[in-house]
C-alpha cells in the first residue's frame, strides 16, 4: 500500500516513507471488519487475493472497468465507500452482493 504520491512528496517523504505492508496491517487489525474496493481493470491490486485471506469478516466490491485509481469512475467510488463503510459499521454481517 501507499499513502497518496502527491501528498507524501509535498511533504518532503522518501519514497520509503511512505509505503507499507498491506498484510502486516490487516494482521494488525485481525477480528475487525475489512471491505476492499477494488477496479475490475487493475491488475496490479492485490485487493482480491487479500480479501480471499483475510481472517476477520471482509468484503470486496469491485467496480467494472475501473483502473487502479478509479480514473472516470468517482461517482462508482464514492457509492462503493459508502457501501463498504455502511457495512463495517453494521458490524461487517449484513450480506453481501
Amino acid at each position: 500500500g501507499s499513502l497518496s504520491f502527491r501528498f507524501s512528496e509535498i511533504l518532503g517523504f522518501d519514497p520509503k516513507d511512505h509505503v507499507f505492508s498491506v498484510a502486516e496491517a490487516l494482521r494488525s487489525a485481525a477480528g475487525l471488519p475489512v471491505a476492499f474496493i477494488h477496479g475490475e481493470g487493475d491488475d496490479d491490486s492485490h485487493a482480491p487475493e487479500l480479501a480471499r485471506h483475510q481472517g476477520a469478516p471482509s468484503r470486496i466490491i469491485t467496480i467494472p472497468k475501473a483502473g487502479h485509481h478509479f480514473s472516470g469512475h468517482e461517482r462508482e467510488l464514492r457509492a462503493a465507500l459508502l457501501e463498504g463503510l455502511g457495512w463495517i459499521e453494521a458490524g461487517g454481517t449484513a450480506p453481501g452482493p
